[in-house]
């Protein structure tokens, strides 16, 4: 895949039920690739980035990219009840993460990360976490480059059943809230993780709501994606990497 160099890889792992993903796709990104909404965040052209389905474990080799963003599922990766395309995803993530490429990882993205480098994810006693969600940065957070330009307190959507319980000797709690302690983790130098959706917009929460016959969250706020983004870009990974993808635009 020497074509995919100076790009960015959107690892999609949403689901390996074709019938959830066309009516995830069909519902919320009339057809378009579940990791659309990764894309809109990063402000990118179609030439800078590769989706790659995680569910069919053909995975390239993660040195042919830049950067690995990993976006959210509809799958919980609690022990004991993964699937073996689940499985073989959280050893490409071990070789990314070897390989010292950089790593987003979003909601069950981030939850795929922390499976893949000996952590582990339980269901939230609390239930399904879903709406517009008051975000704390921790000491750490304020500090960290990936929430540089945000106040210390701010609104995000949130959509998972699962939480990280505990962290690792040297990983580094960033953000929390009043229903997960754990809301965005840093592991080294290069991996950055958060449980809320900084992509998510109104209108896609208010139809996940209809899916899932729920009450869509009361209040509206913007799409934190690019903030965040351009930070995890300019900041975690090489610098360089902006520049790189915007000439691919």
């Amino acid at each position: 895949m020497a074509d995919n160099k100076k790009k960015i890889l959107l690892l999609d792992i949403l689901t390996g039920n074709p019938k959830t993903r066309r009516e995830v796709e069909g519902r919320l990104y009339g057809g378009k690739p579940y990791m659309t909404n990764i894309v809109r965040a990063l402000g990118i052209g179609k030439g800078a980035y590769a989706i790659v389905d995680a569910s069919r474990a053909q995975f390239p080799s993660p040195r042919d990219f830049y950067i690995l963003i990993i976006g959210g599922s509809a799958g919980n990766p609690v022990r004991g009840t993964e699937g073996d395309w689940m499985k073989k995803t959280y050893c490409f993530i071990r070789e990314a993460e070897r390989a010292q490429v950089p790593i987003l990882g979003i909601c069950g993205g981030m939850q795929f990360t922390v499976r893949a480098l000996g952590g582990r994810i339980a269901l939230n006693p609390r239930g399904l976490h879903f709406g517009a969600v008051d975000i704390s940065l921790t000491r750490e957070g304020v500090r960290d480059p990936l929430f540089q330009g945000l106040p210390k307190k701010f609104l995000a959507y949130c959509n998972h059943a699962c939480i990280v319980p505990a962290t690792r000797p040297g990983w580094k709690v960033l953000a929390s809230s009043d229903a997960a302690r754990i809301e965005a983790l840093a592991i080294g130098p290069r991996v950055r993780l958060v449980e809320f959706h900084p992509e998510k917009n109104a209108a896609e929460m208010r139809t996940i709501a209809r899916m899932n016959n729920i009450s869509p969250p009361p209040r509206a706020i913007g799409s934190l994606g690019g903030n965040i983004m351009k930070n995890f870009m300019e900041h975690i990974a090489d610098t360089s990497v902006l520049d790189s993808v915007k000439s691919h635009r």
